[in-house]
């Protein structure tokens, strides 16, 4: 039931440009999201493997950036009753990824990406979202 639950608004879901997907051929090992009203779904190119979780299983969202030397790179992390996913800012669909959570989220904090972003090469932690209380 569950599987029926996530896999019946695959129909209407948001996928990733063609453009987008053309432009990115060469990072074949970086995942792409698949949004919908009910949940994510990241999956690898080419493989059967993937991680889904459901926009009501979230209790809270975190950010924090990991340091690779000459660059930073963003994540959000989506805590559930199911557990930990961690999705990049260089994984296909993270724009649309945006877009879902300003739309799912009203109360998600807008310049967050900035916030975090910045002093470099630091991990600066935070939750910006969390299902008992709004952060700010």
């Amino acid at each position: 039931m569950m599987l029926v639950k996530l896999l019946s608004p695959l129909l209407n879901m948001r996928m990733p440009s063609q453009a987008q997907i053309d432009r990115d051929k060469y990072r074949r090992d970086v995942p792409v999201l698949s949004i919908s009203e009910v949940g994510v779904i990241r999956h690898q190119r080419n493989s059967r493997r993937y991680e889904l979780f459901y926009w009501d299983d979230v209790t809270h969202i975190e950010t924090y950036k990991i340091d690779l030397l000459t660059y930073d790179m963003i994540c959000l992390a989506f805590v559930t009753r199911g557990g930990w996913f961690e999705i990049r800012e260089e994984d296909i669909g993270f724009p649309e990824l945006m877009d879902a959570l300003n739309k799912r989220y009203p109360e998600f904090p807008p310049q967050w990406y900035y916030e975090v972003m910045h002093p470099a090469f630091e991990e600066n932690r935070r939750t910006l979202w969390s299902r008992s209380k709004t952060v700010k």
